[in-house]
């Protein structure tokens, strides 16, 4: 027969049970989704160029949301030579450039959203080099690329601890109820 003694102990066992199981599946899980990361530009940061690229190509280690991207491709003159919108092809964004001869630093900045919702933002700089014989221009200097936010949390494994706190605790409620009553 069932008695509240056997009954609380099965209640603690099965908890404690469920409060490993739980446990084992947090510790089991992948790492938290964490926001994109530049991985690289072209051209890449600090690159001398004889003439403009067509396009400026960001390389994330992520896909990011092809609905929020910002990409402004500012010259020595502050001009921005943005062609278009940027466009997106699943972890490289590419943002054509508008002709330009104008010699000097030029800064990639940028804004994206990564697949967690988060954004990130950085800029890269390279130098356009004056034609042959023009008188060379003045130089800035170079900044590397801006590094990435730190991971968030992944509230699923947060979830999940809590979960295994509760089982933990409903195990020892049930260990004491049972020494209580006996």
């Amino acid at each position: 027969m069932w008695n509240a003694g056997r009954i609380a102990l099965t209640v603690g066992r099965t908890s404690v049970a469920l409060a490993l199981a739980g446990a084992f599946a947090v510790s089991a899980a992948g790492p938290a989704v964490a926001d994109a990361t530049l991985l690289s530009t072209d051209p890449a940061e600090g690159t001398q160029l004889a003439e403009l690229p067509a396009a400026a190509r960001l390389q994330f280690n992520q896909p990011v949301h092809a609905e929020v991207i910002t990409v402004t491709v500012t010259g020595p003159n502050g001009e921005n030579v943005a062609a278009a919108p940027a466009a997106v092809a699943d972890t490289t964004v590419t943002q054509p450039l508008a002709r330009s001869t104008v010699p000097g630093a030029y800064t990639v900045a940028f804004r994206v959203v990564s697949e967690d919702g988060h954004p990130v933002a950085g800029k890269s700089t390279f130098t356009l080099l004056p034609a042959p014989g023009a008188p060379p221009a003045p130089q800035q200097q170079a900044q590397p690329p801006q590094a990435a936010p730190e991971p968030t949390t992944n509230y699923a494994v947060v979830l999940g601890l809590i979960g295994v706190a509760v089982l933990l605790a409903i195990g020892v409620g049930a260990v004491i109820i049972r020494r209580f009553r006996d």
